[in-house]
């Protein structure tokens, strides 16, 4: 009997877990200096008037980051914004709220199945 409720047991087991249901989570590791270089040089061939910057810090209970490493003059309230990991996966969207001396404050959404951002992440603001 102990043999026959073992198998049981190991069936409903291997059933139980066969049916749980997996989420991948979108975005890999936040971008290095390298990467923002690079993103820039991609983007500057195709249109010189994307802006490449990073994010440089994060209130995640407000979904606000603050991004630095770009010419804050060429960003306006509203300007929507893209939030990028190291793959060059979109994993937010953004809103310019305001202008610093030398950061640019935003307002991001996540994407339903991404991380939020963290620091070092990659942000892309394109022409209008």
């Amino acid at each position: 009997m102990t043999v026959k409720c073992s198998i049981l047991l190991v069936l409903a087991a291997v059933a139980v877990c066969g049916c749980t249901k997996t989420t991948t989570t979108l975005g890999g590791a936040a971008g290095s200096q390298r990467d923002l270089e690079r993103l820039r040089e991609t983007y500057a061939q195709k249109d010189p008037k994307v802006v490449v910057g990073s994010v440089v810090g994060v209130l995640p209970e407000e979904s606000l980051l603050a991004v630095g490493n770009v010419p804050v003059d060429r960003f306006f309230t509203g300007d929507p914004l893209s939030i990028l990991d190291a793959d060059q996966t979109t994993i937010a969207f953004a809103t310019v709220v305001r202008r610093s001396l030398d950061t640019v404050h935003v307002k991001y959404t996540s994407q339903p199945t991404a991380r939020a951002p963290v620091e070092g992440d990659l942000v892309v603001r394109f022409p209008r």
